[in-house]
């Protein structure tokens, strides 16, 4: 293994908030402070042709029609849609709060502009998930589909609105304006590779292109497989089985992000402490399938499991390895081990990885997992949040 294998930021198929996401192997920056104030004589951005509102933060709460409005602008929906009563009341059964949205209106009559608007989703380990209309949403599997999804070329006003958008929740999150998100440290986004330019409005919102993930996949077997014999001195516990398990995983999680390929742009961008609880909010935390790898007595790797569903999806949430331990066939261990506690438990086991990260793909794929999806992820700490 050559490093952490980072769970999804969030499903491509249900795309909760998580974690993984692009949740993830480190995420944030200046955690637990205020957000730096602007830089001196920095050039301010030009005036937006928009006029952006968050709901959440006006004077007197929004009317039903107002939400309703905002809510069909992030769909591409007129207000009348039931596709848009649909997705409220499906919201609301997988507990998305649609309460964060960011509506934006043209501010001049220059051309064809419709409104349009962005959701924030806070989550776990002080991270948010930003949608934007044209991209897709957090509730997916409706009738008709989610949103338009914005595919191919668009006009560049189009774009620029889009990122004015972003940078204006951005900033509205980075200035705590924003009672929900305070203390949310680092925005994420996850973007179909065709959606070239809803990535570019991110881009020009200040985000960065962390990696391109592959979301796989493989059936669990009724029946145990083969027992893995370890190595001399190496040993596998599961994390309820150890005292002091939490900081044994954080030690073990700072040793596999030591020259990983898998999304090494997070890594030390955040403590260990909100990572882990990004993982424990992926489907259901269970540590008794939460395993840590010891040499001798030092843990050097760990692979962490989570049930999803009551239809036999897991989540295999993160699989890391320390350099001392890379090479030596601890990783295809690892999976074996994970398949044979899982048999009776699980139907199908999912997993996001950079496809970058050649060996951990080969690893995968001798152990037949398929892919299924691929979203591109974004990151924006906030510390660097455009002004």
């Amino acid at each position: 293994m050559t490093g952490p294998m980072p769970p999804p930021l969030s499903s491509p198929a249900r795309l909760h908030p998580t974690p993984a996401s692009p949740d993830s192997p480190g995420s944030g920056g200046a955690f637990g402070g205020p957000p730096p104030l602007p830089i001196p004589g920095r050039i301010p951005n030009p005036p937006s042709p928009l006029v952006v509102r968050c709901l959440a933060t006006l004077p007197e709460s929004p009317d039903q029609a107002e939400s309703r409005r905002a809510i069909a602008a992030l769909l591409d929906r007129p207000a009348a849609s039931p596709f848009v009563t649909e997705f409220t009341a499906a919201a609301e059964s997988e507990s998305v709060s649609l309460d964060l949205v960011w509506l934006a209106e043209p501010r001049l009559a220059i051309g064809p502009c419709p409104p349009m608007a962005a959701l924030a989703v806070p989550g776990a380990g002080s991270t948010a998930m930003v949608f934007v209309t044209g991209g897709e949403m957090p509730i997916m599997g409706q009738s008709d589909g989610c949103a338009r999804l914005s595919i191919g070329n668009e006009p560049g006003w189009l774009i620029e609105n889009r990122s004015d958008l972003l940078r204006a929740v951005a900033n509205d999150i980075a200035g705590g304006s924003v009672e929900a998100c305070r203390g949310v440290a680092m925005l994420q986004a996850l973007v179909d590779p065709e959606q070239t330019a809803i990535a570019g409005s991110y881009i020009q919102a200040g985000f960065t292109r962390l990696a391109r993930l592959g979301y796989y996949r493989r059936p669990i077997h009724a029946r145990r497989g083969e027992n893995i014999t370890w190595p001399a001195g190496i040993r596998l516990v599961s994390m309820n089985r150890l005292a002091d398990g939490e900081a044994m995983l954080a030690r073990a999680l700072d040793r596999s992000y030591i020259d990983t390929l898998d999304c090494p742009a997070l890594c030390g961008l955040r403590p260990a402490s909100d990572v882990i609880e990004s993982h424990k909010s992926v489907g259901t935390f269970d540590p008794a399938l939460w395993f840590i790898l010891l040499l001798g007595d030092e843990p050097v790797g760990c692979i962490l499991l989570s049930v999803c569903d009551t239809e036999g999806s897991v989540e295999l949430v993160y699989l890391g390895l320390g350099p001392e331990v890379r090479g030596k066939g601890l990783g295809r261990g690892l999976l074996v081990h994970a398949l044979g506690v899982l048999a009776g438990i699980g139907r199908t086991l999912a997993c996001a990885v950079d496809m970058d990260n050649a060996p951990a793909l080969k690893l995968y794929e001798q152990q037949g997992f398929r892919r299924f999806a691929a979203r591109d992820a974004f990151i924006l700490p906030l510390h660097r949040a455009a002004r």
